[in-house]
Order: C-alpha cells, then sequence, then structure tokens
C-alpha cells in the first residue's frame, strides 16, 4: 500500500474518532521531510517526534540543529515536556543549498541557519506540510512554532517570528549574538522571549543579548534575561542546569498562548506573570511591581521564576 493511500486511511479515521491510531504499547512516532525554500537556495529537513497520546498534535516545540542543538533534540526531559504537553518535537536543519560547508564562510544576512528570510522559513512551512500529509495529522499545517536555538541558529526563530508572528509561540535564544542581523522589533515584541547568555562566553558573549532584551522591553516586550555564571559558549553541563527555567519557561508560555487544541494563539498578559530586576532586586507579581518595569525580566510563572534564580545564582529577596 502505497504512502497516499496510507495517509487517506488515517485522514479518514481521524475524522471519524479524533483520534490518530497507534498499534498495542506503541511508542512515539519518529517521522521526517525535507523541502526546499527560497526558489530552490535553502535546504529544510526536519525530523518530527509526535506525543504518545492519538491526539490532536497541539504545537510544534523546533530545536535548530546546530551547536548544542542536536544533543537537546535527544534530551529525555525535552522529550518528556513536548508529550506532556501534547507537542510534537521537531529538530530542524537549515542549510544553504549548494553552500560552503562551514556556512559562517558566507556574509551573516546570507547564511540560512541565522535569516529565515532566505527561504528557511517557507522551507519549514513546507516540512510541515509533508509531515501533516505523512503522519494524517493534518494539523500540522497550521501548527504553532515555539523556536528554541543556540549560537547563530537562535536567529532563525527569531526571523521566523518577524516573518510569521502568528505562527510564533515563542522563542529561545541560548548562547546567541545577532552579528548585526537586523531584526523587526516592534513586531517580535509581541511574543514571548527566553535570552540565555554565559557570563565568560567568548563567542557570543553577553552585551549583545542583553541589548536585544533592554530593547524587547522598551517596548514592554514579555521578554527573560538570564545571564549563567562562569557560562561558556557551548558545554552540556551548562545546557543541563539551564533546563531549570527553560523547561517551566516553554511549558508555562504554551499554557498562556495557546488554547487546549492548539487552534488559538492568546497573546500575553503581563499582568498575570512576573517580574524580577537584577538591579534593586525587586521580584514581584507584574500587577504590584513597583521599580522600573522595563529594567525587569518577565518571567511567565513561579516556576520559571525558581528555575531563573537557580540559572543566575540569585537568592530569594
Amino acid at each position: 500500500m502505497n504512502g497516499s493511500v496510507v495517509a487517506g486511511l488515517l485522514a479518514l479515521v481521524i475524522a471519524i474518532t479524533g483520534q490518530v491510531p497507534q498499534p498495542s504499547g506503541a511508542t512515539n512516532q519518529e517521522i521526517s521531510a525535507t523541502a526546499q525554500g527560497g526558489a530552490g537556495a535553502v535546504d529544510v529537513e526536519g525530523t518530527l517526534l509526535l506525543p504518545h497520546a492519538a491526539v490532536r498534535v497541539r504545537a510544534i516545540i523546533v530545536v535548530l540543529q546546530w551547536g548544542l542543538g542536536t544533543w537537546l533534540y535527544e534530551d529525555p526531559s525535552w522529550r518528556q515536556l513536548a508529550d506532556d504537553l501534547r507537542c510534537g518535537f521537531l529538530r530542524l536543519g537549515v542549510s544553504n543549498h549548494g553552500g560552503p560547508a562551514d556556512p559562517l564562510e558566507l556574509p551573516v544576512a546570507q547564511q540560512a541557519v541565522r535569516n529565515a528570510s532566505l527561504g528557511g522559513a517557507e522551507g519549514v512551512l513546507r516540512v510541515l506540510n509533508e509531515l501533516a500529509r505523512d503522519t494524517g495529522h493534518a494539523e500540522l499545517r497550521d501548527a504553532k512554532l515555539l523556536f528554541w536555538g543556540h549560537s547563530a541558529a537562535a536567529s532563525f526563530g527569531t526571523t521566523f517570528a518577524a516573518m510569521h508572528p502568528t505562527r510564533t509561540v515563542a522563542f529561545v535564544r541560548y548562547h546567541s549574538h545577532l552579528r548585526g542581523l537586523p531584526v523587526d522589533l516592534a513586531t517580535i515584541a509581541r511574543i514571548p522571549a527566553l535570552i540565555m547568555a554565559g557570563e565568560k562566553d567568548t563567542g557570543a558573549g553577553v552585551e549583545d543579548s542583553e541589548t536585544l532584551w533592554k530593547s524587547g522591553r522598551n517596548l514592554a516586550a514579555p521578554w527573560t534575561f538570564a545571564i549563567e555564571p562562569g557560562g561558556t559558549h557551548g558545554s552540556f553541563e551548562e545546557l543541563k542546569k539551564a533546563n531549570e527555567l527553560a523547561l517551566p519557561w516553554v511549558a508555562a508560555v504554551i499554557e498562556q498562548r495557546l488554547s487546549k487544541d492548539g487552534t488559538d494563539l492568546r497573546p500575553v498578559d503581563e499582568t498575570a506573570g512576573w517580574l524580577t530586576s537584577t538591579t534593586s532586586g525587586e521580584t514581584a507579581p507584574a500587577e504590584s511591581f513597583k521599580g522600573p518595569k522595563k529594567e525587569a525580566s518577565w518571567l511567565p510563572n513561579e516556576a520559571s521564576l525558581r528555575g531563573w534564580r537557580v540559572v543566575t545564582g540569585t537568592s530569594a529577596r
């Protein structure tokens, strides 16, 4: 039986039962797809891990396959998080078609792994269409996306968000630097962001991440900034510790932003979160925070606040 027939039968079963059939004792289904964007200038490859539950996929957590991204995709904690949230977990590879072995040899604005507007965004949407067809999960075509990227790849989620704000739940920038790549602040300031920097990161530094965060907070963006004491550019152990903040932050943002079936993307209500200032030490629910709000990090809930304290080495005051 060919793939199109199987997909058709799956779609029929889903339409009747509302569930995707799985064999007894089935584990997560993992499936890959490829596509091109930018008139063939960009190659995109995605491997999607579907949640165990035979239900509608609520959203997709996207991890860029670059730097520590490959390790994060295999991290059991992230896989469990996606499963608990009924989200797909997508490892995404983006590259310039026919480009150099090291894409960083290209000018920053021409690096597909950084700049979704080169065709990567188009390729992602095509990959999702392929995955929707092959899995019988039609909702993947319009699924909302949360991006995690390390180093150069962190900018892919940022630039995708500027192009498709109604498809973007949030983006996480881990130890990254814009390298002068322009961003549409007015658009992405409406989207939650977690920006993490390593104190001793000689590759990306701290200043660029902090400047981006401040620019967003000046527009009242629901953005979190965390500096990891002693953090370098690419340590597995440091990344594991970063989970103390990233996992509860992602979970809370998805719950705040998405309806139960994932069809509606809600704006962030800042008053429902917390604000914390590294300068004054004030930490309080956003609605009762007395200091300058633009100088404080926004956090979606108390669990993420506790994680922020662990990662930044800041004790409660």
